[in-house]
């Protein structure tokens, strides 16, 4: 990508958002405990929202059940349904991530909850499983997702490009196995912790156990390293799980 490209697609990335409030650590740490200690994701994230919308923000509004994103690209609104019982769903925005020109958006469903990322640039709209993880190097970005009920559980990779998000990995786990974001290596490297029952190799058969494992980018491929860190190892003996 030429340099006259690389400045034309981060002014699009960032056009029009001078008054957008930028995501904060702050702001993420607060969900995530939210999330963490099961304190209604739904309500922390209305309050995140309240906070965020009384500040001087000319590119996000909200009109009753309406959430509206002015993006560089077009006007796209947000409609939530709060009052179909089971089937209810609202949308609440989080804050604007400026090193990768995208609007966060929570979702909160009757039972579960996802999220939505909005490109500035394009207008792109990505769901994810979790809030995103972005990379040292601002061009990635991961989305782990640990759930025993009603998320979907799994592992997705994104690379960031010309305003848009391109997926390069998903792993969605089959049986009882729930991953856990830790950090990123570098760009090329991601620490997770994977839960799952114990096959005898580490902790006795049928206990629940926890360990580090790596994702890792191998070329333009990214390959998860199965039990790559056995010291992180913990057994947990009276867990008692369905056996998968």
């Amino acid at each position: 990508m030429t340099i006259a490209l690389t400045l034309l697609m981060f002014f699009l990335a960032n056009a029009g958002i001078a008054t957008a409030t930028n995501l904060t650590k702050e702001t993420l740490q607060k969900f995530e405990k939210c999330d963490a200690y099961n304190i209604g994701t739904g309500d922390c994230a209305k309050n995140i929202e309240r906070s965020v919308l009384s500040k001087n923000n000319n590119t996000v509004s909200r009109h009753k059940n309406i959430l509206k994103i002015h993006t560089a690209a077009r006007l796209i609104e947000f409609e939530g349904k709060p009052d179909k019982g089971d089937q209810s769903y609202w949308y609440s925005y989080l804050g604007y991530f400026k090193e990768i020109g995208y609007y966060l958006i929570h979702i909160q469903y009757w039972e579960g909850d996802e999220a939505i990322l909005v490109s500035n640039a394009t207008g792109q709209q990505v769901t994810l499983s979790a809030i995103p993880q972005v990379s040292p190097s601002k061009n990635r970005i991961i989305s782990v997702e640990g759930s025993e009920a009603y998320n979907k559980n799994g592992v997705t990779v994104w690379r960031v490009s010309h305003g848009n998000l391109v997926e390069e990995f998903r792993y969605e786990p089959q049986g009882y196995v729930l991953y856990k974001f830790l950090k990123w290596i570098g760009d090329s490297k991601i620490l997770l912790e994977k839960s799952t029952r114990s096959k005898g190799k580490f902790c006795p058969k049928g206990s629940q156990v926890t360990l580090q494992e790596q994702l890792e980018l191998h070329g333009e491929k990214w390959a998860l390293i199965a039990d790559s860190d056995p010291k992180s190892v913990k057994c947990h003996k009276d867990y008692d799980i369905e056996e998968h």
